[in-house]
């Protein structure tokens, strides 16, 4: 996590650096080719990176199964590369950008480089060394942003970014190299036995989460291919992405889910149900406050990050925000430590279904919010539909299945302290910054002093590291 921490803090700013240098249009087509890339990386490993996970610390034949991911990822990188090379044209064309083609075979490679080397600090983390990997995070994404931002802030235009971002993931994959040849030297090679065993576990979790990526994508693609680069500029910069949500929720649905398995093999149903509640609850109380925050601050984030040639994206961040609501709801995880894989898919399935059905009426009704709407109803009927999964599997009544008073009093908190946050905003309404620090600063505060003050929330208890600290302390003092 803390690699994951400092790479965000190198990397985050690089989109609200790019802004300023390039041109609606130019932004709007970065978008399209590093949407494309994420989706290619994320549904072509068919869960044969992180499958690493699974075999890497039990295994005494390690390096072949890290050969055997080569390998293959390999292949698949050099397929990508190959189809964004040869139909560029005709994939600039579905998405409504032109000149979107003469990037795509940058794209591509860097693409390629990218599946390959993602299987660096898996292997790390499986051989326990936890320094390396949270120092390659963050030496990988510093190398990148130094390649994205050197060659726009020179006046290269995109040309010089692709190329810089090939670069980056080249030299990745040759540190890559290096270390692997010093870890594993001339055991590494592939066993086609190994490879077999390695396909059965990836390729149902690879299905399942190429569904999930391309419904989570949809509304991004029907933009794209419906409006020209600068619109989905706009629409881009709406959809906001904020990654300190996934840093809380998946390491908190990680530590969720292995407690529910203990408790599920010793059938002790009262201990999962009472886990589930504490992480929603938990989860909430974090999440909840930051709905109202972002609806309360749309605009002067947008403009403060994005500049105001964007301010048409704020509507856009504003419906988005309720995304948020749903990463409390961890109902995915509950379903894997249930084994409900076959249902998570079909749910998948469904959602996608109802999105591309639905998505050009809601566009037509409500414009680029539109897209945004349908997304989060079939997400809200997604929930809904796990949730009832989820009470059949509990054996439980509907009033046990979430923490229903909790969620309420988080929920009018996080609306109580908006009211101070919007009082002092407008107070600063000329200058976005300064509002919007204002603004956030006050809502902390507020909220904080509601949910301390009404012991939602505790403060943690430092006792334990003071004792250490003094221990540490007189140790230091006995050895002098």
């Amino acid at each position: 996590m803390a690699g994951r921490f400092m790479a965000f803090g190198i990397t985050a700013c690089v989109p609200f650096v790019l802004v300023r240098f390039l041109s609606q249009h130019e932004f709007g087509t970065y978008k399209q080719a590093f949407l494309i890339s994420s989706t290619l990386y994320l549904i072509s490993q068919f869960g044969f990176a992180t499958s690493l996970f699974y075999f890497l610390p039990k295994a005494q034949q390690g390096s072949r199964y890290v050969c055997n991911a080569i390998v293959f990822l390999t292949c698949l990188g050099a397929l990508c590369a190959s189809v964004l090379a040869l139909a560029a044209k005709p994939i600039a064309a579905r998405l409504n950008n032109p000149g979107l083609s003469e990037y795509l075979p940058w794209i591509g490679l860097y693409t390629a480089f990218f599946m390959v080397s993602v299987i660096l600090e898996i292997v790390m983390i499986c051989r326990a060394q936890y320094v390396y990997a949270s120092a390659t995070y963050a030496l990988s994404d510093a190398l990148k942003a130094v390649c994205f931002l050197i060659p726009v802030c020179l006046g290269w235009g995109l040309q010089g970014l692709f190329i810089g971002a090939v670069l980056a993931m080249a030299t990745r994959g040759a540190v890559m190299v290096v270390y692997f040849k010093r870890e594993f030297g001339a055991a590494m090679t592939p066993d086609l036995r190994l490879f077999r065993s390695q396909v059965q576990y990836a390729v149902p979790f690879g299905a399942a989460v190429l569904v999930s990526i391309l419904e989570r994508n949809y509304h991004q693609y029907f933009v794209s291919s419906h409006f020209d680069a600068s619109t989905f500029a706009i629409y881009a910069a709406g959809c906001l992405q904020i990654p300190f949500i996934d840093f809380v929720a998946v390491p908190s649905g990680d530590v969720m889910m292995v407690k529910m398995r203990e408790a599920l093999a010793s059938e002790n149903n009262g201990a999962i149900l009472a886990i589930w509640h504490d992480t929603t609850r938990k989860l909430a109380a974090l999440f909840f406050p930051m709905v109202a925050l972002s609806i309360i601050v749309a605009r002067e984030l947008i403009v403060t990050l994005y500049t105001s040639a964007y301010e048409a994206s704020v509507p856009i961040f504003i419906a988005w925000s309720f995304a948020i609501v749903f990463a409390a709801i961890l109902t995915d995880g509950v379903m894997r430590v249930y084994a409900q894989t076959r249902f998570l898919l079909i749910v998948n399935l469904v959602k996608l279904g109802l999105t591309a059905a639905l998505v050009g009426m809601f566009v037509q009704s409500f414009h680029l919010v539109g897209a945004v709407t349908i997304t989060l109803a079939t997400t809200l009927v997604a929930k809904a539909v796990a949730l009832a999964r989820m009470r059949h599997l509990m054996k439980i009544r509907w009033p046990e299945l979430l923490p229903w008073s909790k969620l309420g009093v988080i929920t009018l908190f996080a609306i109580v302290a908006g009211l101070p946050a919007i009082l002092v905003k407008n107070s600063f309404h000329a200058v976005p910054l300064v509002a919007l620090v204002v603004a956030g600063l006050a809502y902390v505060v507020s909220y904080g002093a509601l949910a301390l003050g009404s012991g939602l929330v505790a403060l943690p208890n430092l006792s334990a590291m003071w004792s250490w600290r003094r221990k540490a302390g007189e140790s230091v003092g006995e050895s002098a």
